[in-house]
């Protein structure tokens, strides 16, 4: 379903961002469901502003 990041027209609409409660969120339901801490690397996030958007991906 997500292949946003495959158009620029819509990536450049935002800019890098680190939103310290989404690693968070992230990090803990990896933990609920691999049910152990997982490495989480390589995220890369993106602030839409007009939209209030956060969008990225993740390598575990």
């Amino acid at each position: 379903m997500d292949h946003f990041a495959d158009w620029p027209e819509f990536t450049d609409l935002g800019e890098p961002a680190h939103n310290e409660y989404l690693d968070a969120v992230l990090q803990k339901t990896c933990q609920q469901m691999f049910g152990r801490a997982i490495k989480i690397s390589d995220f890369l996030l993106i602030y839409i502003a007009p939209y209030h958007l956060f969008h990225g991906a993740f390598l575990s």
